[in-house]
């Protein structure tokens, strides 16, 4: 994600979008086949632990996960906490620097850069607080006060350069990391033969993120600007990116009630 920043912004402009996509095609069939070569399959030491595919029994884990409140409380946390990352990072971040700090594109582009490398630090570093507090909640309710607050930073504070704007977005990037703890979360809570169907329910809901948050944004933007100016002319102010970007804000807060409901239902104990 970071080198998607700056270093391929400065790609597309030495050798167009066309070959930048091109080059990171022929990266990802590289990366493909050395994954494939690299990673081994774990072992199975007695026949008994052999299984064989059956669909009912994936239909019949599938049901079971979806219809535990749980999973939905979860998944509506990573949805939310996810926005930062769909809303700004992956979309308007990089033009709501430009606007609000007078950057050139690819230098815009590496202070979002800031945020994933945050994410990186901080998803590792999620679990070993998890181990000294033992609780999803605490953990989850603090990490979420702290990505609104340096998001809340980032983007109504007027900071001082970009210094410090750089601190805010790998800080915000860092808290916001802890989000990857629900997905441990909604794996505890249900059996181990579902584990990758509770996963894969879980980033379910935490993609469709981007898809309300990006076009909802984008239609907050656009109410600051002319209709009739082409899409392809129109520039948005500070202001502007202000408003739009408190629809990340409001779902920071609402992840804050999510996580007050798994309290109200008892979800407290990491190794629930």
């Amino acid at each position: 994600a970071m080198a998607a920043g700056k270093p391929f912004a400065m790609l597309v402009e030495m050798m167009g979008w066309q070959e930048s996509m091109f080059v990171l095609t022929v990266a990802g069939i590289i990366l493909g086949v050395v994954t494939f070569f690299v990673i081994e399959d774990k072992e199975v030491k007695t026949p008994s632990e052999k299984s064989s595919f059956n669909i009912k029994a994936v239909y019949d884990g599938l049901i079971e996960i979806l219809l535990k409140p749980m999973t939905w409380l979860l998944g509506l946390y990573g949805f939310l906490m996810y926005l930062p990352l769909a809303g700004f990072a992956d979309l308007w971040g990089t033009s709501f620097i430009q606007s609000a700090y007078n950057l050139p594109r690819t230098e815009a582009s590496l202070y979002v850069s800031y945020l994933y490398f945050g994410i990186g630090i901080g998803s590792p570093l999620s679990s070993f607080v998890l181990n000294c507090f033992k609780s999803y909640k605490i953990v989850m309710t603090l990490t979420s006060l702290a990505t609104l607050a340096f998001f809340g930073l980032v983007v109504y504070v007027p900071l001082p350069n970009t210094f410090f704007l750089g601190i805010a977005l790998f800080m915000c990037g860092a808290m916001a990391g802890a989000q990857f703890l629900a997905f441990s979360a909604v794996t505890s809570i249900n059996k181990p033969e579902a584990t990758a169907t509770a996963s894969g329910v879980h980033n379910m809901l935490c993609m469709t993120s981007g898809v309300v948050a990006q076009p909802l944004i984008g239609a907050v933007l656009d109410r600051f600007v002319d209709p009739a100016c082409p899409i392809d002319e129109r520039i948005y102010s500070p202001q502007a990116f202000e408003a739009g970007m408190s629809v990340i804000t409001a779902g920071l807060i609402l992840s804050l009630v999510s996580i007050f409901f798994m309290r109200k239902m008892g979800y407290d104990k990491a190794t629930a």
